[in-house]
């Protein structure tokens, strides 16, 4: 099964460029474990910031942008399987200084059709290796996705 084929090239790291964004927890690997929370990037935190502000300062502070440069120096290009409207993009949209970055627009789409259209469309770019915006949007299109450089 081509799935089972991506969690173990993830798991041997033949597929490393892939990062999960978490409004709890920051920047994730995709083996690590999530567990069910009801925080969103658009809520706000306790220091009255929104959740999306206050990690974009973090990763700020943590020199995120240098960090992915030193972990994939060939990177070009940046995907985001997520929504612009819900402040997941805006988290981390430094990063668009060093990288051309896009966005997989789901038309028709809301937040419960969205998150598995992503999903389905990032495991369809895995399955054959795609990294280049013409590839990516070749392959998204059937899903009723368009991809938005931001």
């Amino acid at each position: 099964m081509a799935g089972d084929s991506i969690s173990k090239n993830i798991d041997s790291s033949s597929i490393n460029s892939v990062l999960i964004v978490s409004s709890l927890f920051g920047i994730l690997h995709p083996n690590d474990m999530i567990p069910d929370y009801e925080l969103m990037m658009k809520d706000k935190s306790p220091s009255g910031n929104r959740m999306h502000e206050w990690w974009r300062e973090e990763f700020k502070r943590y020199h995120i942008v240098e960090m992915v440069g030193a972990l994939y120096p060939g990177l070009k290009n940046i995907y985001c399987f997520m929504s612009m409207f819900t402040g997941y993009v805006d988290a981390v949209e430094d990063l668009g200084d060093r990288y051309d970055m896009f966005v997989v627009h789901v038309q028709n789409g809301n937040m419960y059709h969205s998150p598995g259209t992503w999903g389905k469309t990032l495991k369809s770019c895995l399955e054959v290796g795609a990294s280049n915006p013409e590839a990516v949007a070749r392959i998204i299109r059937p899903f009723g996705c368009e991809l938005q450089n931001l």
